[in-house]
């Protein structure tokens, strides 16, 4: 993409990879919005190594990319509070990753959109809250 001058944001499990770039290219990003994540490294540390290995190889990265599975399955095991977790909300995860490369015909890397995609996007699928 050859993006220069970039106003980097990362959030949650993608503060690892976008700080991970923004410390190697450091040319390329102007600006760092760093919100609720982390970047320290995973070794030694059995539970996330595990994890990591799963998500990161051949059969964890098929089954995220193609059967959904971190937001279909690993979500529903890792929230607290199950009940909190209706089909509402989940579908809030599920849907988006579902369809949204037929719906915006992108690579998996050119994840850029406008408002107006995303707005319409949302409304045929019925994304917003409706108490909002």
């Amino acid at each position: 993409m050859d993006l220069k001058d970039i106003t980097l944001v990362v959030q949650d499990w993608g503060g690892p990879i976008g700080l991970s770039y923004a410390v190697n290219n450091p040319e390329n990003v102007k600006n760092l919005i760093i919100i609720n994540t982390w970047m320290w490294p995973v070794k030694g540390d059995p539970h996330y190594e595990k994890f990591s290995n799963f998500a990161g190889a051949g059969f964890g990265k098929f089954m995220i990319k193609y059967f959904n599975f971190f937001a279909k399955r690993v979500m529903k095991m890792v929230t607290g509070d199950k009940s909190k977790l209706t089909k509402h909300i989940h579908n809030h995860y599920i849907i988006p990753l579902k369809k949204i490369k037929t719906e915006f015909d992108i690579s998996d890397d050119k994840l850029c959109f406008k408002r107006e995609d995303i707005e319409k996007f949302e409304k045929k699928h019925k994304l917003k809250n409706p108490d909002t």
